[in-house]
């Protein structure tokens, strides 16, 4: 499946912005707050495994679930390759 000139430089950000996630729920004293960001993280990660297999469609399933915010932690251009290999954009 053809992907775009970037996007291995994008998943790598993605990658990057997902720790930074994960360091954030560690930081966070309220124990469920803490829960939310690692439950996120978790989310997050699903979505970079499907990505790297190329599994577009499970990615954006995955993605369609997830808050605006936790959402938002996938660099643009890569959410906007996402929805465009599902139909959407």
């Amino acid at each position: 499946m053809k992907t775009y000139p970037n996007f291995t430089h994008d998943l790598k950000r993605f990658e990057n912005q997902i720790t930074r996630w994960e360091n954030e729920g560690k930081r966070e004293t309220d124990p469920e707050l803490a829960e939310m960001f690692a439950m996120d993280a978790g989310d997050l990660r699903k979505v970079l495994r499907h990505l790297r297999k190329q599994q577009f469609h499970a990615a954006w399933d995955t993605l369609e679930n997830l808050d605006t915010l936790v959402r938002d932690q996938v660099p643009r251009r890569l959410y906007n390759f996402i929805a465009q290999e599902n139909g959407y954009c």
